[in-house]
């Protein structure tokens, strides 16, 4: 697994749009379109971890996304 830096990610896709889910993703037409486009970070806050992201939309109890204006770097393994 690769490990990327958040500002490698926004020096590269520029700034983000942060987003949290209060309804079904599915029915967000601009949130899917983004998916699609891998456009969207996932990032996951847990009490007992540290925060981490995962490149793409993972849904996730303790998660909120980051919508980028560009697509992210293919995912690496």
């Amino acid at each position: 697994m690769a490990v990327i830096r958040f500002r490698d990610l926004v020096r590269t896709a520029g700034s983000p749009e942060p987003k949290s889910l209060w309804t079904d993703p599915k029915k967000d037409r601009d949130f899917m379109r983004a998916v699609k486009e891998k456009r969207v970070l996932t990032v996951v806050q847990e009490a007992k971890r540290s925060d981490f992201g995962e490149l793409g939309f993972h849904q996730h109890p303790h998660a909120f996304y980051f919508v980028f204006p560009k697509p992210l770097p293919a995912e690496a393994g």
